[in-house]
């Protein structure tokens, strides 16, 4: 197990992670920037990413032993980069997802200076005053000029976390899975540092899993930076395949010149080619699904906002023209029942004409506004158990006459089933049963529409079979869906609004029941059943 934990640390492998890391980081802060250059946090988090790779660049060949000779410029130049990164890290906690500082403006400026005075200070011959080696690797020494430092970057941390959970306990539901996605970066990365990282160098003096360090950091700054493009995510997919690539590729690259012999280094270069050309063939694809799925998104928007538009009209236009009809079929109403006076029989016929043409168009109109609500979803039912029998005998009662005048047989067969179900009596009596069974009798030209109930343990099954016109193969598929007409529909019923049967459909569902339609073919009839659940 010793020399297993003791592989884990080499120069070349802490090289090869700070390289994938590092252009990972660069590219995460590009898409970053990219995709919103006038929003803080987007400008915060590029800032927080540059100071943070040229921070582990810079420590990382600090350490080298071949640049003992100026490690000490070095070791300054990286806590250089430290005040910034620190810095940016409580400006982004504090400031995410708005697209403003949010500090008050004296609070801003005294970051910005505090943040200036530490950088000239930790460049300074007062930061690090020396350099000794130290297992063949160069640790500085700290001077006095360390300590604001020190201090400074610990109230910025301290506060970043502050701000970050006092943010998410009272942030809006999309901020705060935001900020949930950052904290739990932070998280990971410092929990990683501590137990692999911190622990192991105090305890046991161990630097295995310090080559890790760029990886840790880099599990923050990807989860900050799914956070803050998290609806920008398709611009940032390419600029990962790109990081992605050309990271495969360069290790390929440096792998040449670690070949002894010449054979390795063709077939590695050849391999270097090949993958290079996939590369680009695989970012190139990934840039066209990109700008496709970005298309479709914007089109969707424009699709949805007209779509808005439209429903509102809708309703608009709806209610507008019920409210004409409505008043029309009192006026018409109150000349049947005589309420102006004593109408002439020309005018009594009229009226009657104009009543019963005004009942279909408020029907039709409380059809279309029926399907808008049950597709919105602010339909309420008010359910309860009632014997659905009962409602099939008035609905058949109803329609006898109708049928009657088409000369056609229509009939119920009740059987000795006990048919009580649970739902809304109401809807499922006006919107399920008679539009089934008025639609049989409409497009039903001779014959019979034949009604029966039948019912198991769990289902009540009603069925309406008649001998119709029957429904084609191309008509089926159109059958239940919104405002969906048959070919021929209109010939038989020309106030047909292609509402009915969805709604129909729509209603028996929110029930959980089911409905659906048989038919031989074209002038062979139809079957309609309808399925609800038993009440118990």
């Amino acid at each position: 197990m010793n020399l297993i934990v003791s592989q884990l640390y080499s120069p070349s492998l802490e090289f090869i992670l700070l390289i994938i890391a590092t252009l990972i980081s660069l590219f995460l802060a590009a898409a970053v920037y990219i995709g919103n250059p006038k929003s803080a946090t987007n400008r915060i988090f590029s800032v927080l990413t540059l100071s943070t790779t040229c921070w582990l660049i810079l420590t990382y060949i600090s350490r080298s032993p071949n640049l003992f000779y100026d490690s000490l410029t070095l070791h300054r130049l990286g806590i250089f980069f430290a005040a910034p990164m620190s810095a940016s890290f409580f400006l982004l906690a504090h400031t995410m997802p708005s697209e403003s500082i949010q500090l008050k403006k004296i609070t801003f400026r005294l970051t910005i200076l505090g943040t200036l005075l530490m950088m000239l200070l930790n460049i300074s011959p007062y930061a690090f005053v020396d350099v000794v080696s130290i297992g063949g690797i160069s640790q500085p020494q700290p001077g006095f000029g360390l300590i604001p430092f020190t201090v400074l970057s610990t109230i910025f941390s301290v506060l970043a976390v502050y701000w970050l959970l006092r943010r998410f306990l009272s942030s809006t539901e999309a901020e705060k899975s935001q900020r949930k996605i950052v904290l739990i970066g932070m998280l990971i990365m410092l929990t990683l540092i501590i137990t692999t990282v911190l622990v192991p160098i105090v305890l046991w003096g161990s630097v295995q899993f310090l080559a890790f360090t760029p990886l840790y950091a880099l599990v923050f700054l990807g989860m900050s930076a799914y956070a803050i493009t998290k609806y920008q995510l398709f611009s940032m997919k390419v600029l990962v395949t790109q990081a992605l690539t050309l990271t495969i590729c360069l290790v390929l690259f440096a792998k040449i010149f670690g070949e002894e012999s010449f054979n390795a280094q063709v077939i590695d270069g050849v391999i270097l080619v090949f993958t290079g050309i996939f590369a680009y063939f695989l970012v190139q694809s990934v840039s066209r699904e990109v700008r496709q799925r970005e298309k479709i998104e914007i089109q969707e928007a424009e699709l949805q906002k007209i779509n808005s538009q439209q429903e509102g009209l809708l309703h608009f236009i709806s209610h507008e023209i019920k409210g004409y009809l409505t008043k029309s079929q009192a006026a018409f109403a109150g000349i049947i029942d005589g309420d102006y006076g004593s109408a002439p029989p020309a005018m009594q016929s009229m009226a009657h004409l104009a009543l019963n043409d005004t009942r279909k168009g408020v029907a039709t109109v409380m059809d279309i506004l029926d399907a808008s609500n049950l597709k919105k979803g602010t339909v309420n039912y008010n359910k309860s158990s009632f014997n659905i029998c009962n409602s099939l005998e008035q609905v058949v009662q109803d329609l006898n006459p109708q049928a009657q005048e088409r000369h056609l047989t229509l009939h119920l067969d009740k059987g000795r089933s006990n048919c009580t179900v649970f739902g809304d009596e109401d809807k499922l009596t006006r919107h399920v049963l008679r539009n089934v069974i008025d639609n049989s009798v409409k497009y039903t030209t001779s014959g019979r529409v034949d009604v029966g109930v039948t019912k198991n343990e769990h289902t009540v099954r009603i069925t309406v079979k008649d001998t119709g016109v029957g429904i084609s193969p191309e008509d089926m598929s159109k059958l239940f869906t919104e405002g969906g007409h048959g070919a021929d529909s209109i010939k038989f019923n020309v106030h047909s609004t292609g509402y009915g049967l969805y709604i129909a459909k729509t209603i028996t569902e929110a029930h959980g029941g089911k409905i659906w339609a048989t038919s031989e073919g074209k002038d062979k009839g139809s079957l309609f059943t309808i399925e609800l659940p038993a009440s118990t």
